[in-house]
């Protein structure tokens, strides 16, 4: 039963925000994104710790951290991509090869 409350957030979040240009949907999805980050510890525990084993272990704590907070900013532009999808123009799409 878990899907069906994220469905209709993803529903409302398309009535409400679908209809904004995508460079609007990734400004928005910055803000989130580091919302997520500062608000979802465990969250953000883990991808520290995975960022730590990718960057290497003589990496900057502060440049690690700083990929992190990317991690969680990039993913809630996926979704801000998942929004524009039913706007795009699929001709343009395939000359451009987007």
């Amino acid at each position: 039963m878990i899907w069906i409350w994220k469905y209709w957030v993803l529903w409302l979040a398309y009535q409400l925000l679908g209809r904004l240009s995508l460079r609007t949907l990734y400004g928005i999805a910055h803000f989130v994104g580091t919302g997520a980050y500062l608000a979802r510890a465990k969250a953000r525990r883990g991808v520290i710790a995975n960022m730590r084993q990718v960057m290497g272990p003589e990496a900057p704590e502060r440049a690690v951290r700083r990929a992190a907070l990317e991690v969680f900013r990039n993913a809630t532009r996926y979704y801000a991509d998942l929004l524009s999808v039913p706007r795009m123009d699929v001709r343009r799409f395939r000359k451009e090869q987007l």
